[in-house]
């Protein structure tokens, strides 16, 4: 249909006029005796994108214009321009439901008149992406009414897909809009539900966190959970990826078998796998704990969920899974090159000393390439980046399995990328923390010399108070004493943290430290704060107003702290 009329309109195309000036203005504000002056042209006057006056009356919502335009040329209602739009399109797209309704009308009128199914035809049409009125109005978060209208005059819209293969239920979805997507599930009998990707509209809604519209999909066809997209991936595993738990509680009450399904083109994966990669311990939690033998899938390369989270260097996914599954079958299986946990952690060069020192760990366990973990570790020069972790495998009985003596040659290989990706990272750690050891450096200098300079002054007469703080009997004083040297102690310790952390060559040290280092300067930086409030407290306690003013105006450090720290956690 679309086809036919296409045709139609090119070859009408061939005796169109440039619009000029004074029309398009005119259709734009429906300045009447205009348009009646060129009435015998509207049907080939168009705008440099071959937008008849109708397009322009309907994308600038002038009604009472596009009724005049269809009293004076009735069959420009399906016109098409240069991108194979409709005024109905450009209508639904501007969210003007007044103007769809009267086009709609308009078209049922010219069925009287001999042309059949015209107004069906009309909103069936699709432009040069396939995309109907329909899939526009989808967009447009606030046009319930013109999708109702749409979906009711022709509910076969709803299976149209557009040539990024999104459906009218897929746009609805991917947008969180649960009315759009009750609305069509009501009006259409059997909406298509397919998107870009083989992904179907639950995947949509998954990915986009909205429970409301996954709890309405659910109601209406419960089979979706199971829909993999190109990627082998369901629904569970994009809620596992981008870590939403109140997604996977919900999606695990309606059909726990999904947590054991695997994605066969993308390795056999779960979504255990895939939050576990991740680090989402808190999913991992749920899906052990609902579906208890989810663990015991292997995805192709023949790893457990111990293997990968090694492999993807989630520390505290490893502590949770030897804390969780403390079994020896889980921490001394093989993947398909032969190598258990142990083998890929040393490979990483991450070190996780609760999985070392695990009694239940076969440290001397070889590989198909016949490799113990310290063969790997040797090669890996592990003794010179990461001392402790290497003298934790030697503390715990690791030994060279000597079958190989061309092992380094052929381990180098598996080591450098690790080694490579490692160096990157502790150069973009240390990078950050010069910045840090600067910052801790100047409060250190300052609130040092802070102590010695104290505010007041000193009591320069004989007596007994001679050399002591002036100002000392103050409360504020006191205070300020207190925060002065919290900070001084706090910065010097970041400071010093820097400086033994100079040597680490282990990045998961170096982050440990420097995390430590930041918060030190963090509360230094506060402490430093107060000791400045309280320090100009005392000196202006005689002037309450401009004492209580500069406290006040202090604050707003503590205050634009708290936002800031809010936002990220």
């Amino acid at each position: 249909m679309a086809s036919t009329s296409q045709t139609e309109s090119a070859s009408a195309s061939s005796d169109n006029i440039l619009m000029d000036p004074s029309l398009y203005e005119a259709a734009m504000k429906g300045i009447a005796h205009v348009l009646r002056q060129n009435r015998r042209q509207l049907d080939v006057k168009v705008s440099p994108e071959n937008n008849t006056v109708l397009h322009i009356a309907a994308q600038f919502g002038n009604l009472e214009c596009v009724k005049y335009i269809l009293r004076m040329n009735p069959m420009i209602f399906d016109r098409l321009n240069s991108k194979g739009e409709t005024p109905i399109y450009i209508a639904a797209r501007e969210g003007e439901y007044d103007i769809v309704k009267v086009l709609i009308e308009h078209a049922k009128e010219q069925e009287q008149h001999g042309n059949v199914g015209a107004a069906k035809k009309m909103q069936m049409l699709t432009n040069n992406d396939k995309e109907t009125a329909l899939h526009e109005a989808m967009r447009n978060s606030f046009a319930y009414k013109l999708v109702e209208l749409l979906t009711q005059e022709v509910p076969e819209l709803s299976c149209v897909a557009n040539n990024a293969d999104e459906t009218p239920l897929y746009l609805a979805a991917e947008g969180g809009n649960y009315l759009f997507v009750s609305l069509i599930l009501e009006k259409c009998t059997e909406p298509a539900y397919g998107g870009p990707l083989g992904r179907t509209a639950l995947h949509a809604a998954v990915v986009h966190d909205s429970e409301e519209c996954t709890k309405r999909l659910l109601n209406w066809k419960q089979d979706l959970l199971k829909k993999a997209d190109e990627n082998g991936w369901r629904p569970l595993h994009y809620a596992a990826r981008y870590g939403t738990v109140s997604m996977v509680r919900l999606l695990l009450n309606e059909d726990k078998s999904v947590a054991y399904l695997t994605a066969n083109e993308d390795g056999r994966t779960t979504a255990l796998h895939i939050a576990t990669a991740r680090g989402h311990v808190d999913i991992m939690e749920v899906l052990i704990s609902r579906c208890p033998g989810c663990w015991e899938v292997n995805n192709s390369r023949g790893q457990n969920i111990l293997h990968i989270a090694v492999q993807s260097k989630k520390e505290k996914a490893i502590k949770f899974i030897l804390e969780t599954l403390p079994l020896r079958s889980l921490i001394n299986e093989k993947d398909t090159d032969g190598n258990t946990a142990l083998h890929l952690l040393v490979a990483s060069n991450c070190y996780v000393p609760k999985l070392v020192r695990n009694s239940k760990s076969h440290r001397n366990a070889f590989n198909k390439k016949n490799h113990t973990p310290m063969d790997i570790a040797s090669c890996n020069n592990i003794k010179l980046t990461n001392r402790d972790f290497f003298k934790d495998l030697i503390k715990v009985g690791a030994a060279e399995g000597r079958r190989d003596i061309t092992i380094c040659n052929e381990d180098h290989e598996i080591a450098a990328n690790a080694n490579e990706d490692d160096r990157i990272v502790r150069k973009d750690i240390r990078k950050t923390a010069d910045t840090h050891l600067i910052v801790a450096a100047l409060l250190a200098t300052v609130t040092f010399a802070a102590g010695f300079t104290v505010p007041g002054g000193y009591d320069g007469n004989t007596g007994p108070d001679q050399g002591m703080a002036i100002l000392t009997r103050k409360v504020a004083f006191k205070i300020f004493a207190i925060s002065d040297t919290i900070a001084m102690i706090l910065s010097t310790c970041a400071v010093f943290i820097h400086f033994i952390a100079a040597d680490y060559e282990d990045k998961c040290l170096l982050k440990l430290h420097y995390k430590r280092a930041r918060d030190f300067i963090t509360f230094a930086m506060g402490a430093a704060v107060l000791a400045f409030i309280t320090g100009m407290f005392s000196v202006l306690s005689l002037s309450p107003g401009l004492a209580i003013a500069e406290c006040a105006v202090g604050c707003l450090f503590f205050t634009y702290s708290y936002i800031s720290f809010r936002n990220i956690f």
